[in-house]
């Protein structure tokens, strides 16, 4: 493979191939290498090593660890030696080894020091270019709208009790979040356990000994969902809403039956006994009805969890938040 970069695509002279031209070396050179140049941009998945074992049906290198399985169903192609231009299809793979099962990349030629890459599935038994699934091509977290990119906003607020952390898990590509807090004893806090993943989570932690205070946070973030969510923790006693999550556009809105929820609440290190209150995820929730909800709030300058308390209520058929006393015309 000669480029990673269009740097040095070259673009073929119309003298170069016109009926009156002869063919030479150095046309077929620069035909060669700006298909290469092209395939490499099209579909290499960015990782490449040097072949330090091979079997029949598995390559093992000696650097750059990988992540276990990521490379499945994706294609690798011998760079160099006997085999070079070889495509397999990658069926598993640990930190070091990839395993194409049923092939004979031995008997092919495949040796040590051969160079290696792999590809985005270059050979799908059916084709389907360019899904942006991981495996096809490369996962993109964002969607393009109108020449721009598509984003949502999100908001989380409530009362955080006395003495209390209550944790906040925002989505993937998540920018920093504005955070308000009604008194100086709510402080910024982070996790006591690593998640692995890049989602972003992030606590807030009421130092006062007797007192609740109010908390508002907003942020953006990239996404290729569309539908909102609302999540809310409720007092059972009282029906107040003590906090609430409002997504424009939720990761998990596809995916309820495995929804996390992202607001927990804390005590020394301990998650609070939730039997007394009730969580409450409504998922596929109408953009109307949320834009109404969150615009209202804004326009009356109250906080979202109160502004539901006293204005909606839960509709435990339709599974959605209603305005209360409608009247029938």
């Amino acid at each position: 493979m000669a480029f990673m970069t269009t740097a040095q695509l070259r673009t073929i002279l119309t003298t170069e191939t016109d009926a009156d031209s002869p063919g030479s070396q150095e046309l077929m050179d620069q035909l060669r290498e700006n298909f290469e140049a092209l395939l490499m941009l099209y579909g290499f998945e960015g990782f490449l090593d040097v072949a330090t074992n091979v079997t029949e049906t598995v390559l093992t290198w000696a650097g750059n660890a990988q992540v276990v399985d990521e490379h499945i169903g994706r294609t690798l192609l011998i760079a160099s030696g006997d085999a070079i231009g070889n495509l397999y299809t990658i069926d598993d793979n640990a930190e070091q080894t990839i395993t194409c099962t049923g092939d004979t990349l031995a008997t092919d030629g495949v040796d040590v020091g051969d160079t290696f890459m792999v590809f985005y599935d270059l050979k799908p038994a059916s084709p389907s270019g360019h899904s942006h699934n991981g495996v096809d091509s490369s996962e993109i977290g964002i969607a393009i709208k109108g020449g721009g990119l598509d984003t949502g906003t999100d908001t989380a607020n409530g009362n955080v009790p006395a003495a209390t952390l209550v944790t906040i898990d925002m989505v993937d590509y998540s920018f920093f979040p504005n955070i308000y807090t009604a008194n100086d004893d709510v402080y910024l806090s982070g996790f006591s356990s690593d998640s692995a993943a890049n989602d972003g989570r992030f606590g807030l932690y009421n130092t006062h000994g007797s007192n609740a205070y109010a908390y508002f946070v907003r942020w953006r973030y990239m996404t290729v969902a569309s539908a909102p969510m609302i999540f809310v923790i409720q007092d059972k006693n009282t029906g107040a809403i003590e906090h609430i999550y409002m997504a424009e556009k939720y990761k998990h809105v596809k995916r309820p039956k495995n929804f996390q929820s992202p607001l927990k609440l804390w005590q020394n290190n301990v998650q609070i006994d939730m039997s007394n209150y009730n969580e409450i995820a409504v998922f596929n929730y109408s953009k109307s009805e949320f834009y109404e909800i969150r615009n209202k709030s804004d326009k009356d300058k109250r906080p979202l969890h109160k502004f539901v308390t006293d204005d909606y209520e839960y509709d435990t058929k339709t599974k959605i938040f209603k305005p209360k006393n409608l009247l029938s015309i």
